[in-house]
């Protein structure tokens, strides 16, 4: 069973009537006059940034489209304002403020995207702010090809108080910057670091359900906040150098309840970590027993360039770049140890690089318990989370 932690889900909030908090004096707020497209685009293109558009509840489709402005858009409440997505919206990072999502039931017809939204723009403009939504992949079944919810292609932003439901290969988030933009290439922001907290990505009270293999794909550049999470057959992985082109950068990964309700589900872990550096604690974690699947790993650690060869691989001497327990402190890559503490339920780590050894050496002299990572009883010397619930959350025009 799943202890009960503090997580406010707000996805069948009603926020009509809600006041809003404007981001100029001269803010207003304009109604759509239906919930859909065409009249959604009509209020869009009235609005300036800093205004709410508000959506009428109702059942509509869109089209693919892409909101530029530092505009709230918002529904009528996720119980209320249904859309089916026809095409992927896109989400542009605003200097003028954030672009703001709230209040809608989504759903996604896959015969024509494989993906729901797409967040993308300079990592130095303000953070987007995702909040009370229903995000269902699952209407129609489980269908092929897989797909994806929110892609974020630039760091930055607060996602809070969702739904996500998906199938087994479905993506709740995705996190994949083609583009350094010095995230590699710069000092961490873990924690308190990140003094305005705009340049980590924090995701923190959604519910995460059925998407077994990958709810959460954290990959290229990422600067990932991960908190007060429920997953219920669902998992948090990431991606390394080999894997990906890049890699993560680094993770923070607490009070969260990884639950595994169904063992009849192929569950093969709740944690997958790939590159990058991080702290996990304070988290709750079922035991994977399956009922058809065995008994599996909780929390798996892999370095695939040991085994890949690729040009900047491991063949000749740790580390591997970018790799578990490594961070960059501006001039050169360092150890830096993750460190576990604090979680209850199960927690077994397994060790593997998941393919054959072209190298020919071991995968322990690339990670080592008390090296690269480290279970303790105690906090990370020096780490301090950033503030919870995120400050930009007060300040959200609801």
């Amino acid at each position: 069973m799943i202890p009960m932690l503090r997580i406010t889900i707000g996805v069948v909030l009603c926020l009509t009537g809600m006041l809003a908090v404007d981001s100029r004096a001269d803010a207003k707020t304009i109604t759509a006059a239906s919930c859909g497209h065409a009249h959604v685009q009509r209020a869009l293109s009235r609005a300036n940034d800093g205004d709410t558009v508000d959506v009428p509840r109702g059942r509509c489709a869109w089209e693919a489209f892409s909101l530029e402005k530092a505009i709230h858009l918002r529904g009528a409440g996720s119980d209320a304002t249904h859309v089916r997505l026809e095409g992927p919206v896109t989400l542009g990072k605003s200097s003028f403020g954030s672009v703001e999502l709230s209040g809608f039931a989504f759903a996604l017809d896959r015969s024509a995207s494989e993906r729901m939204f797409v967040v993308e723009g300079p990592w130095s403009a303000e953070p987007p702010l995702i909040h009370d939504n229903v995000f269902d992949l699952t209407e129609g079944g489980r269908t092929q090809p897989t797909a994806g919810i929110l892609r974020y292609e630039t760091n930055g932003g607060v996602i809070y108080d969702n739904l996500f439901r998906g199938n087994w290969d479905d993506s709740g988030i995705q996190h994949k910057l083609r583009e350094d933009e010095d995230s590699w290439s710069v000092v961490d922001t873990i924690g308190v670091r990140d003094e305005d907290g705009k340049r980590n990505l924090y995701v923190e009270d959604n519910i995460f359900e059925g998407m077994v293999n990958q709810a959460t794909d954290f990959d290229d550049h990422s600067r990932i906040v991960f908190r007060y999470n429920v997953l219920r057959s669902s998992s948090f992985n990431t991606h390394g150098l080999a894997t990906s082109p890049v890699g993560v950068r680094h993770f923070e990964i607490y009070n969260n309840a990884f639950g595994y309700p169904d063992n009849t589900v192929n569950q093969n872990w709740h944690i997958w970590l790939r590159g990058g550096t991080g702290v996990i604690y304070g988290n709750y974690f079922d035991d994977i027993t399956g009922q058809m699947w065995g008994d599996n790993s909780e929390l798996h650690l892999s370095v695939r360039a040991v085994d890949d060869g690729s040009p900047e691989g491991c063949c000749t001497q740790w580390p591997c770049k970018h790799q578990l327990g490594q961070n960059y402190d501006g001039e050169q890559q360092f150890l830096d140890t993750i460190r576990i503490w604090g979680n209850t339920g199960t927690l077994r780590p397994m060790i593997n690089s998941g393919w054959s050894g072209v190298c020919g050496q071991d995968i322990d002299e690339y990670l080592l318990e008390g090296r690269e990572y480290m279970f303790t009883t105690s906090a990370k010397h020096g780490y301090e989370p950033y503030p919870y619930p995120h400050p930009l959350r007060n300040v959200s025009r609801r």
